[in-house]
C-alpha cells in the first residue's frame, strides 16, 4: 500500500509500476521472477527485502542478466553486508536513508552537532557506525534525556506522555516531532536517498533531504 501510495494512481506521480513478483524468504532462487522482471522493461528494482533473501534476490538479477539500479531498504545498510555481497551487488544500489548517513560536513544546525558527536563516540573503538548502532542509539538518547529532565523516580506513563509530546529536538534522524508523526517522531522530509559506493567503501547522499533530486 505505501509504495502505491508513492507512486500514485496509475502513476499519476510520475512513474508506473510495470510488474509485481514475490518470493518466500526460504527461496534460494528468484531467477524466474527477475527473468519476468527484465522481460518487462521496467528501469528500476524496488526489492523490498532484508538480510539474506536480499542476497537471493540480488543473485537472482544477476543470473537473469538483470543489470538496473536496484533499491531496497536501511535494514540492509551495514557494512559487513555491503562487503559480503560485492559479487552480486548491482552497479547501482539505492537506499533511503537519515542523516546519520550523511557526511556531518553537509549538514546544518543541531542535526549535524548530533551526528558529529554520534559519529565521534565510536571511533574511539575504531568502528564506523552503521544501522545497527543507528536504531540503537536514539533511542536511548531520546530516553536518557528524558529521565534527567523528569527525575529517575519517573514512571512509564509519565515518560509516554513526555515523548508523546516531544518536539524540536535534533538527533541523528532529523529533528523529531511526536505531536506531528505519532511514534516516529520524523517525517518523510528527514529522509535522503544515498548510493553505495564500492570505491568510498560507504554510502553517499544522491539526494536532498525528502528525496529531492539534487540541485
Amino acid at each position: 500500500r505505501t509504495i502505491d501510495a508513492a507512486f500514485g494512481p496509475n502513476g499519476t506521480n510520475g512513474e508506473t509500476i510495470v510488474d509485481r513478483e514475490h518470493f518466500n524468504t526460504t527461496d534460494i532462487s528468484v531467477t524466474a521472477q527477475m527473468t519476468r522482471i527484465a522481460a518487462s522493461g521496467a528501469q528500476v528494482v524496488i526489492a523490498w527485502s532484508s538480510g539474506t533473501p536480499l542476497a537471493t534476490l540480488l543473485r537472482g538479477a544477476r543470473d537473469a542478466g538483470l543489470s538496473i539500479p536496484v533499491m531496497t531498504g536501511d535494514g540492509n545498510m551495514t557494512y559487513q553486508q555491503m562487503h559480503e555481497y560485492k559479487d552480486i551487488l548491482p552497479k547501482e544500489l539505492y537506499i533511503a536513508a537519515i542523516p546519520a548517513f550523511a557526511p556531518p560536513e553537509t549538514l546544518r544546525g543541531p542535526v549535524r552537532d548530533a551526528v558529529r558527536a554520534y559519529v565521534d563516540a565510536f571511533k574511539p573503538e575504531d568502528i564506523r557506525p552503521d544501522i545497527g548502532q543507528s536504531l540503537a542509539w536514539e533511542p536511548g538518547r531520546l530516553v536518557i534525556e528524558a529521565l534527567r529532565k523528569l527525575g529517575p523516580n519517573t514512571t512509564a506513563e509519565q515518560l509516554r506522555a513526555y515523548l508523546n509530546n516531544l518536539k524540536g529536538v535534533a538527533g541523528i534522524n532529523g529533528v523529531y516531532d511526536f505531536t506531528a508523526v505519532p511514534q516516529r517522531g520524523i517525517a518523510i522530509s528527514s529522509v535522503i536517498v544515498t548510493r553505495w559506493d564500492p570505491e568510498k567503501d560507504t554510502w553517499v547522499p544522491v539526494s536532498e533531504f525528502g528525496g529531492k533530486p539534487k540541485k
